[in-house]
């Protein structure tokens, strides 16, 4: 670091532009060499940006004084990124955390050591630096140093790397609250090259728009890498993180930023397969991406997920990385005396997570089941649920885990052999479950993604779109080919997903022809789809929310086998979510309830309707 030699006369420097621009004005001359080189361009000069390696360096100087020496690269070009050869100085500004700025020099250099008595252990201090030009223009601020006075014992950690961001799992879609998943790679060495063996911690800040309210939102242990930032509302959000050693050194920081949208759809994509774990002091992961979203439509993907823990150690999964849809990631934070068991998921920008891969280890011979697919929870009676799922080539038994919150610790419950399970719960409260499949060796597989229910409540709303695993398991009928699939539909209705189902399958051949008569296609007419619910005994009014669209038909409604109406989902004007009443008894011999099936049947459609669809929303029972 260059040593300032005198202390700033700011008279004598006013006195001294005055004087080149005097000179460089006024001075003309055949001969171009006894010329000064300045043009002013009447352009506002860029502004400073600080030295990548070393911007400052703190230095205890007594008992409780520092002095803080501050670097900064050359300015050479004006706001617009053009040549400029007439910047002739810079003003440096210093402000207490909290406080407001002060001009505290002005120096022609393009470095400045601040001896301040005010530079007290403990304090904290933001610097700036402005740039002008011989005609006294001035630049816009350079970005906020902030120093903490501590002192600097050996070597500065380097700043961590690979920042990268990934949206947690909203509740809400659209316009509510989320949170947002924050990730980097920690440094291995110091600023001199020498080993980083003394990492303590990591910093977290924030800020939503203004660089100058940098605020510090956590401090994680070294070994985490992972900080999800919750309770966030929609929009912008900039994120910087650094490490600090146990002498109290700081690293510089590692910046970036991420946009909150909320959810667009409720469908992750594709899980990631052929994961390959290899090494010791670094262990190397490839995957194979995804190519399509899990309803098997074009892929929609952002990022990918890392979860780790040591093999054959009763821990569970944890994130240690976010990254770029990439295929490969090396692990460096790792102890060669360990094996690690490692499974990759994928996400995309709605917080939409698959299904983790199948799990894979650096310890060679060593194999696991796949993860179950197909995890619901429906309710069976009162206070009793019952959980089914595909079962797993080379699984022997399942482990079925439960928490009271979704991201809750999870034990285990039970351990069937079969791909079922029911569960006694209790009236009113709510519980999450995930499960996993074991093979002969005793090997466990990942864990699914969880599913939930409420004990007493869970039959008030039947989101139609949880049930579409139902009917791909074949609990649905149909005559002719048929479209079924879960869809998310814009502004008005992005808080919403829909089970939509489309009569007429044009993607298998069928079309709309007015055989054998006009609005009744013989490829629409008859074909049903049904979803069935728990309920106990007793008498509900029941509200089937669908949308009223262009391309609606009308369909039948049998609940219970008993038909309840028929229901013209078909609008001419615009495009609305409306309830269509009916009610409902449920009435069991021992008293107990019973599953109660809604059956849809397309019957026709309106004359001025474009197809024979359904978009059905839910079913509210009051």
């Amino acid at each position: 670091m260059k040593e300032f030699v005198r202390k700033h006369n700011y008279l004598f420097l006013s006195l001294f532009v005055f004087t080149l621009m005097v000179f460089a004005g006024c001075t003309e001359s055949k001969n171009s060499s006894s010329v000064i080189p300045w043009s002013d361009d009447g352009v506002e000069p860029n502004n400073p940006t600080w030295k990548i390696d070393t911007p400052f360096v703190v230095q205890k100087m007594t008992e409780q004084f520092y002095q803080v020496t501050l670097d900064w690269n050359p300015v050479t070009t004006n706001k617009y990124d053009q040549a400029k050869k007439n910047i002739v100085g810079f003003y440096i500004f210093r402000r207490r955390e909290g406080g407001a700025d002060k001009k505290i020099a002005t120096t022609t250099d393009d470095y400045y050591i601040d001896k301040s008595s005010e530079l007290i252990e403990g304090e904290k201090f933001i610097y700036t630096v402005i740039a002008f030009d011989n005609m006294l223009r001035e630049s816009a601020p350079s970005a906020p140093q902030i120093i903490r006075l501590q002192a600097t014992t050996g070597s500065l950690p380097k700043p961590p790397a690979n920042i990268y961001f990934a949206p947690a799992r909203q509740t809400v879609f659209g316009m509510d609250r989320g949170s947002i998943i924050v990730s980097w790679d920690p440094p291995s060495q110091n600023t001199d090259g020498s080993p980083l063996d003394d990492l303590k911690e990591f910093e977290i800040e924030r800020h939503s728009g203004n660089i100058n309210e940098w605020q510090s939102i956590a401090k994680v242990p070294v070994g985490i890498n992972v900080f999800t930032d919750s309770n966030l509302v929609m929009g912008v959000y900039y994120y910087r993180v650094r490490c600090i050693d146990k002498q109290g050194n700081y690293s510089q920081y590692i910046d970036g930023s991420y946009t909150l949208m909320g959810k667009k759809d409720n469908v992750p994509p594709g899980t990631p397969t052929n994961l390959i774990v290899t090494g010791d002091a670094q262990i190397v992961l490839t995957w194979v991406k995804p190519d399509k979203d899990a309803d098997g439509k074009s892929l929609d993907i952002a990022g990918i997920k890392v979860y780790r823990k040591r093999l054959d150690v009763d821990e569970v999964y944890r994130l240690v990385k976010v990254l770029p849809p990439d295929t490969t990631w090396t692990d460096i934070d790792v102890n060669m005396d360990s094996y690690y068991q490692y499974a990759v998921s994928s996400f995309d920008d709605s917080g939409n997570e698959s299904r983790m891969s199948k799990p894979a280890t650096n310890k060679v011979g060593v194999d696991f089941p796949d993860t179950p697919a197909g995890l619901i929870v429906r309710m069976q009676a009162l206070g009793q649920v019952r959980l089914v799922w595909q079962p797993v080539v080379g699984a022997v038994s399942y482990r079925v885990y439960r928490a009271e919150f979704s991201d809750g610790v999870y034990a285990q419950i039970g351990q069937p052999l079969a791909y079922e399970f029911t569960n006694s719960i209790t009236v009113g409260k709510t519980y999450y479950y995930k499960i996993s499949a074991v093979n002969s060796t005793g090997r466990e597989g990942s864990l699914t993604n969880y599913v939930t229910v409420s004990g007493d409540v869970a039959y008030r709303t039947m989101e139609a779109e949880r049930h579409i695993l139902d009917v791909i398991r074949g609990t649905t009928a149909i005559n002719a080919p048929w479209k079924l699939e879960v869809r998310t539909l814009q502004f008005p209705f992005d808080g919403n997903s829909f089970l939509f189902f489309g009569p007429v399958d044009d993607e298998n051949g069928e079309s709309i022809t007015g055989s054998p008569f006009p609005n009744q296609d013989a490829t629409a007419v008859g074909d049903w789809f049904e979803i069935k619910q728990f309920f106990p005994d007793g008498v509900y009014n029941v509200d089937i929310w669908a949308l009223r669209t262009g391309d609606s038909g009308t369909y039948r409604l049998d609940i219970l086998s008993e038909n309840r109406g028929n229901y013209d989902f078909f609008t001419s004007g615009t495009m609305e979510l409306a309830p269509f009443t009916t009610n409902l008894r449920v009435s069991n011999i021992l008293g107990s309830g019973s599953d109660v099936a809604f059956r849809f049947t397309c019957l026709n459609k309106n004359a001025s309707s474009s197809n024979y669809n359904l978009y059905l929303d839910k079913i509210v029972i009051k």
